[in-house]
């Protein structure tokens, strides 16, 4: 085959960004094509596959691969895996130097053609490689493609929101302005400082919103909730509650009903999500100390 019509069909300069890696895998599959790049089909090879067909067969060729690299399987119990891989898999991309280095090693003849046989050996090979790769990703629970992926975020913890959220900070409103302020106040702090029953409860919650206090700076790496801000983790700081846990040695003091009604009756040195969102408590003060 020749290097030139190869790669003609895998970049095509009618195209302006070709899926170079569906397009040689298929070369593989399907090829060899003519002298100007076009693969034919038909009674023979009467018919010039358009770049519409070419697509359809990359989309149909990649999934059955990904099935393939998941052999012996059934494909019942791998096609939540092979939607997931495909996506990606579909989204990658050969340039004309991964080509050439996919092809480095074979030798042309007089007339400087390639074998075809050992062109289809390399990319094959170069297919199952990308493929395992993503595959060994998903079974081992790590996201399929982690350079486009960002990690998780503490939420509402950004400038965006200490902008939305700076009408609440007003010492003196007018009608409007309190509206307002207490309308944010409950969409956002409603949920930690009741349970769902007592959410009914307008006049108690919109006097128990102006006692809760805000996330703190955004540009402070501590904030008052024990977790390191903008990572998600725990921290290392203790809460003090040694001594109203349930495995202490003495029976009286296993459980201190004080502690928002017991929320903090946690292992030694920690404390509960429920009660580190409680505003003005107990359970807060010890965070907060």
């Amino acid at each position: 085959v020749s290097i030139s019509a190869l790669m003609q069909f895998v970049f095509p300069p009618r195209l302006g960004n070709p899926d170079s890696t569906g397009r040689l895998e298929l070369y593989a599959r399907y090829g060899p094509t003519d002298e100007r790049g076009f693969l034919r089909g038909g009674v023979g090879g009467s018919h010039v596959h358009s770049d519409l067909e070419i697509a359809q067969m990359i989309t149909v060729n990649c999934r059955e691969a990904i099935y393939e690299a998941f052999l012996p399987k059934p494909r019942s119990k791998v096609e939540a895996m092979v939607n997931m891989v495909h996506k990606v898999a579909m989204n990658h991309r050969y340039s004309e130097r991964e080509v050439h280095e996919i092809l480095d090693g074979l030798e042309a003849n007089d007339e400087g053609r390639l074998n075809f046989t050992e062109v289809q050996e390399k990319i094959f090979a170069a297919q199952r490689q990308r493929l395992s790769f993503l595959i060994r990703r998903v079974e081992g629970g790590k996201p399929v493609a982690p350079p486009k992926e960002r990690p998780p975020r503490v939420l509402f913890q950004s400038h965006s929101a200490a902008t939305l959220m700076a009408a609440t900070k007003k010492t003196r409103c007018n009608p409007q302005e309190e509206e307002i302020r207490d309308s944010k106040l409950l969409h956002s702090y409603a949920w930690s400082s009741a349970p769902l029953e007592n959410q009914n409860e307008s006049l108690n919650m919109r006097a128990n919103m102006m006692l809760i206090r805000g996330p703190g700076s955004v540009n402070d790496r501590w904030d008052r909730y024990c977790a390191l801000r903008r990572a998600g983790r725990a921290s290392y700081v203790n809460a003090k509650n040694w001594n109203m846990h349930k495995e202490h040695t003495r029976l009286d003091e296993r459980f201190n009903p004080a502690l928002d009604d017991g929320l903090s009756d946690k292992h030694p040195g920690c404390s509960s999500l429920t009660a580190a969102h409680a505003g003005l408590t107990s359970a807060a003060a010890l965070l907060a100390s």
